[in-house]
């Protein structure tokens, strides 16, 4: 009976000491579940900030024993055609009464990698001046961005035909007349539907959108 007990303590110590040894916390092994399923999908922006601030609740010590984390942190920086997007969103929110109260739908691109300009579609709600919300559509043609590595800067615009249009629009709202050119948004709709359409994260655009943009002309 005594060898008994003896080999069950014996095996109780050693399965506490392989647990010890393991040395994985259960946070930890819940932050590398949630790891292993985004690389092994397309994760929303949203799933990635959450894999992001569970990383960082974790201790040093915790962190040592998660894997892959390093293959994250990529996901979270923005391409080319997703700054053109922030900047489209920003020249939306400086059109808006409300900026403040805009709420992103969706978002999408066309035509972004053989052209230089870029159209773009913003599903989106806001407030109007009456404190009413509304639901619209903004069509948008900027510039591809481009990224100075030396000075750490993103650059983009307008395309120069869209803000013609729009200036116009602008002359002859305050003049009270009409302009036989078409519209900015009509050109760009039409633009935009020339292409082949395709969807962003608006979480991730709209998470970026305090991203400072050097505004160029085009």
């Amino acid at each position: 009976m005594k060898r008994m007990i003896a080999r069950v303590l014996s095996a109780v110590m050693i399965l506490s000491l392989c647990a010890c040894g393991n040395g994985v916390s259960e946070e930890a092994r819940a932050v590398q579940h949630k790891i292993d399923k985004a690389l092994e999908s397309t994760p929303t922006y949203g799933e990635l900030e959450e894999i992001r601030e569970s990383y960082n609740d974790l201790l040093e010590e915790e962190q040592a024993t998660v894997k892959d984390y390093d293959k994250i942190e990529p996901l979270f920086e923005l391409n080319a055609t997703e700054v053109s997007a922030v900047y489209a969103v920003q020249q939306l929110k400086d059109r808006l009464k409300n900026p403040s109260s805009l709420k992103l739908l969706s978002v999408a691109i066309s035509k972004p990698y053989e052209n230089t300009s870029v159209p773009i579609k913003i599903d989106y709600t806001a407030e109007n001046n009456i404190g009413g919300t509304v639901e619209d559509t903004y069509y948008c043609v900027v510039s591809l961005a481009t990224y100075d590595k030396d000075n750490d800067t993103w650059s983009c615009g307008l395309e120069s035909l869209f803000q013609s249009r729009y200036r116009l629009e602008l002359v002859n709202s305050l003049l009270g007349s009409k302009s036989s050119i078409e519209g900015s948004q009509e050109y760009a709709k039409k633009e935009y539907n020339r292409g082949k359409p395709a969807n962003l994260d608006a979480e991730k655009i709209i998470s970026n959108q305090a991203l400072t943009i050097k505004e160029v002309e085009n």
